[in-house]
């Protein structure tokens, strides 16, 4: 489990949106129950990291796409 949360932590950081929040959220849950096992618990840690990371960089384009073209509704709204 540690393994694939930090395979899915380095797609997510270096996918960037590929597939969005699918590989971040998976490498959270992985890197949570791969820290119940004794070895490779610093990839755990290393995958919930970088899934944390994507996962919040991700978030905050989306919230930056969808305000730039609510404005630019708004904007060809009010232009009319």
């Amino acid at each position: 489990m540690n393994i694939a949360s930090f395979v899915l932590g380095l797609v997510s950081i270096l996918g960037g949106s590929l597939l969005c929040f699918v590989p971040p959220i998976l490498g959270i849950i992985f890197g949570i129950l791969g820290r119940k096992e004794p070895e490779n618990k610093g990839l755990g840690t290393a995958g919930i990291v970088l899934s944390a990371i994507s996962l919040v960089l991700a978030i905050i384009g989306s919230i930056l796409y969808f305000g730039f073209i609510a404005a630019m509704i708004a904007g060809a709204a009010a232009a009319n």
